[in-house]
């Protein structure tokens, strides 16, 4: 069992005054999610290679201080919407490029002590970094340490110094795609798995007409002995459902948690869409797999590719160059437009996805397509928040694809497509989790005139039935 206490020092550099905070955590069931996986969903080897081991350095080896105190449930280990991200630290780096968020891991004062079973870790924050308001201390993964959550500045950095991604490898390779289908959900509690095609119209066949749903054993609890499901997983139902012709090269598709619903985004000619023009959106519930057409006018004021466009709880965005633009479904004169950070390019890809009212996007911040983070929308406060965050979606002759997997709060599945042919993805853990939740009694508020210490120290107790 893991228990934990923060300490924060904030001293005056003018006066040498000092204020003092000690508080006491909780733990989240996020450690224990990680390692329930099972089946296709895990590969022990990662856990247990140098990349995961110790596990205090990789699954605790950030740590997140939020401007608002968070709910203390363990079931619930992601940031809400609404809440900003004041400061962070990685277990093991100083901060040497241009961000605010991030402090300095203290090499010198943080300490293993295995006869104790305890970990200091310390972070200092100089005058000008980590200012704000602070209400929670919080450990996360190494990775998420970054600025998992994203900052208002615009700090990204070319350089090496900067998390992989919010999404790291958990299992191996697996097949979770069939020829001409893009997967786009994993039910894990019933062992299905959802995917799409289109078919082309045979009088003409620079269109689609027809959207199909496959709907197959995901075999991740249970597998057949007749079928090779290396490469095919067994198909339980197909449905076809005609359309009016569209052109489904410059599509979305994208699972919608919140009404449990395929959304396709398409336009019905090669060209992008104008303002003031329809946008055509299928909607295929996942309980009747029926087919609703939708036309949404396109009230941005600029034209828009459909392969831009992500559709979330009752709201379409569109990602623009110096914009998203967010439309309200059921009625479209609603349209907030969200400025976004310089030389941000969003990306031809279906590797954009959403956790706890966060919606994480791919976007190119600098002359290489090696350079992709991600961005954060926060769908409640309307703003776009720039991340040192590496997508790792960029492939020369591939689109990647995110499938959210229903019924699990950490795990995505991640596969590229390649023209007909599928390719092998991986099962990722997403890594900006709260292990733990350490609200403060009464917040306090970082100014440039203090510099600012945290000591982080986590415990482990006897193994028993409750040890992460």
């Amino acid at each position: 069992m893991l228990k934990g206490k923060t300490e924060l020092i904030l001293t005056d550099v003018r006066t040498g005054s000092q204020e003092k905070v000690l508080e006491h955590n909780m733990v989240t069931n996020a450690l224990s999610d990680i390692f329930r996986q099972e089946g296709y969903m895990k590969d022990c080897g990662v856990m247990y290679s140098s990349i995961g081991q110790p596990l205090y350095t990789s699954l605790l080896g950030g740590i997140l201080l939020f401007d608002t105190a968070l709910e203390e449930d363990a079931s619930k280990y992601y940031a809400p919407p609404g809440v900003r991200l004041t400061a962070s630290g990685v277990y093991g780096i100083k901060n040497t490029v241009n961000s605010l968020l991030r402090g300095d891991y203290n090499s010198e004062e943080s300490r293993l002590d295995l006869d104790a079973k305890t970990m200091k870790y310390v972070y200092d924050f100089p005058t000008s970094k980590g200012n704000g308001k602070i209400a929670s201390v919080c450990l996360t993964s190494k990775w998420a340490g970054f600025d998992g959550y994203g900052a208002a500045e615009n700090n990204y950095t070319t350089s090496g110094d900067q998390s992989g991604s919010l999404l790291y490898s958990l299992g191996g390779s697996r097949y979770m795609a069939h020829n001409g289908e893009y997967t786009i959900a994993i039910d894990e509690k019933n062992d299905v798995m959802y995917s799409v095609a289109f078919e082309k119209n045979p009088e003409s066949t620079s269109y689609d007409y027809k959207i199909i749903v496959y709907k197959r054993w995901a075999n991740l609890k249970n597998i057949t002995i007749l079928r090779n499901i290396y490469s095919y997983h067994p198909l339980m139902e197909k449905v076809e459902l005609s359309t009016d012709n569209f052109y489904s090269y410059y599509s979305s598709i994208n699972y919608d948690r919140i009404s449990n619903a395929i959304y396709v985004v398409v336009n019905n000619t090669s060209s992008t869409i104008g303002s003031g023009k329809n946008i055509i959106i299928y909607c295929i519930p996942l309980d009747t797999l029926k087919l609703t057409k939708m036309l949404v006018t396109n009230t941005t004021g600029t034209s828009i590719v459909p392969a831009n466009c992500y559709v979330y709880n009752g709201y379409l965005y569109c990602f623009k160059s110096d914009a998203v633009y967010k439309i309200r479904l059921s009625a479209s004169g609603d349209v907030t437009r969200m400025s976004t950070p310089s030389n941000f390019q969003p990306v031809y890809t279906k590797c954009i996805f959403e956790r706890n009212g966060l919606i994480y996007a791919p976007y190119t911040f600098g002359g290489s397509n090696d350079h992709k983070n991600y961005a954060i929308i926060d769908t409640e406060k309307n703003i776009v928040l720039s991340t040192n965050c590496r997508s790792g979606t960029y492939t020369y002759t591939g689109e990647w694809q995110i499938a959210p997997i229903i019924g699990n709060d950490i795990m995505l599945f991640k596969n590229v497509y390649r023209n007909s042919e599928p390719e092998t993805g991986t099962f990722q853990m997403q890594t900006n989790y709260l292990a733990t939740i350490n609200n403060l009694s009464t917040p306090i508020t970082k100014t440039a005139a203090q510099t600012m210490k945290v000591i982080y120290t986590i415990s482990e107790g006897e193994p028993d039935a409750d040890t992460v």
